[in-house]
């Protein structure tokens, strides 16, 4: 979804470049789960909610339990900040 909107308002090679971006963080967060800070938008929650930035705009949310991690969604930073503590994908 991302690199369809950026490869068609912007151009495909920034958003290949930006799809290499989340695939690297994405590994890192597999090699080093705990590398994130803990998501404070969700600290509500009883789960070890993570995130690291992209790109200063876009984190990339994912849950670190039971030495595992899964990527929840990737979340633009311009949007109200309620959107994503209000979101019912977390509440579980």
């Amino acid at each position: 979804m991302i690199f369809g909107y950026y490869e068609s308002c912007s151009s495909h090679s920034f958003a290949k470049k930006l799809l290499k971006e989340f695939i690297a963080y994405a590994r890192r967060i597999e090699q080093m789960p705990e590398i994130g800070p803990k998501e404070p938008l969700l600290e509500q929650y009883d789960k070890n909610y993570r995130y690291v930035l992209v790109q200063h705009r876009y984190k990339l949310i994912y849950l670190y339990e039971n030495e595992t991690c899964s990527i929840l969604m990737v979340w633009d930073c311009r949007q109200n900040p309620n959107t994503l503590k209000d979101s019912d994908r977390f509440k579980s």
